[in-house]
């Protein structure tokens, strides 16, 4: 699986915050986030029908903050 670091660039140097998951966690927000908007709308998207945009929000990522063990395991560091 693909491992996605998104990185939330802070105001000050440091203060960068580091997001670390895999594919399926972003395919898992999508998904949910969507279908979730369809049923506030009848399952139609209220602007424009053909769009399949959908976002996440960074408080459903927290629990992935800083999450490097799943890099050092992707690479058998330890």
């Amino acid at each position: 699986e693909l491992i996605f670091v998104l990185v939330k660039v802070g105001e000050q140097y440091g203060e960068d915050e580091f997001f670390i998951f895999t594919q399926g966690v972003v395919q898992d927000l999508v998904n949910n986030e969507y279908r979730q908007f369809l049923k506030k709308h009848n399952g139609v998207r209220p602007k424009n029908p053909k769009t399949t945009h959908c976002r996440y929000y960074l408080k459903d990522l927290e629990k992935y903050k800083n999450n490097w063990k799943l890099v050092k395991d992707a690479l058998g560091m330890k």
